[in-house]
């Protein structure tokens, strides 16, 4: 028996998007019992076996659809007719589809960087902590659910994964050239959205430091800058709901 939990460990772990789909029940005759798994990467690639043949490959192409649309679902299969094989039976699949959970990369941890990680606890946000401040990163307070990058920000960025629909980017660390400088670096990064904390006169003097480095308009414009929904308040705590706000408006109604 493949150790099918330690591969759905390891992709979790890698951050990769796939489909865990499991035989949920057979009737008659059929090539696998129920119980039996194979996992199904978008690129087609899959770990382990329902029993090979047809049944196989429409369960194959069933759970990438799945992957397309982001949706966990259930199947059933007959497998004189549709399965074109001879057992005549039926088998029932459920596809799990994981790794498309919305993930944040949030540059710095300081007293607003901490608040948003908070504040997001329990949300559909991954949060990815990223800063080079063992005393700030490891801060007592931080949610155990945030996911912790004590390294460059170069490194990070060269190491994450990028999605156009799945990755959401917040720059807010403890220096503005820093924060030009990661602005710079993922401008051009697949990404559904990059919010750069800061005042409307901050993000005047970076949009002609921008255009200087011959970034054009749209470019600039993928930059949301102040950050967050505007609804008052400079305490940390009340920037990180204003933060936390709008990532969530924006993964819900897009």
């Amino acid at each position: 028996m493949w150790d099918w939990l330690s591969k759905v460990t390891e992709l979790k772990k890698m951050g990769e998007v796939f489909a865990l789909v499991t035989i949920t029940n057979c009737k008659g005759s059929s090539p696998r019992n129920s119980g039996a798994k194979i996992i199904i990467k978008p690129s087609g690639e899959f770990y382990g076996t329902i029993g090979g043949g047809r049944l196989e490959e429409l369960v194959i192409e069933d759970s990438l659809k799945c992957l397309s649309e982001a949706i966990s679902d259930s199947h059933k299969y007959g497998l004189c007719v549709r399965g074109n094989q001879c057992c005549g039976g039926t088998v029932d699949t459920f596809v799990e589809v994981f790794g498309l959970e919305p993930r944040l990369y949030l540059f710095g941890a300081g007293h607003v960087g901490q608040s948003v990680v908070n504040t997001l606890e329990g949300t559909p946000f991954v949060v990815h902590l990223v800063d080079d401040r063992p005393e700030w990163i490891d801060h007592e307070n931080l949610s155990p659910f945030v996911v912790k990058h004590q390294k460059g920000w170069k490194t990070f960025i060269d190491e994450a994964l990028w999605d156009r629909n799945l990755t959401y980017v917040a720059i807010m660390t403890h220096d503005h050239q820093l924060d030009l400088e990661l602005v710079s670096a993922v401008i051009d990064k697949q990404a559904k959205y990059i919010g750069l904390i800061g005042s409307q006169t901050k993000w005047k003097k970076f949009q002609m430091e921008l255009q200087k480095k011959d970034y054009n308009e749209d470019q600039i414009h993928r930059i949301k800058c102040p950050i967050g929904l505007p609804i008052g308040g400079k305490a940390p705590k009340e920037v990180a709901i204003s933060v936390a706000g709008e990532l969530l408006q924006r993964f819900h109604h897009g």
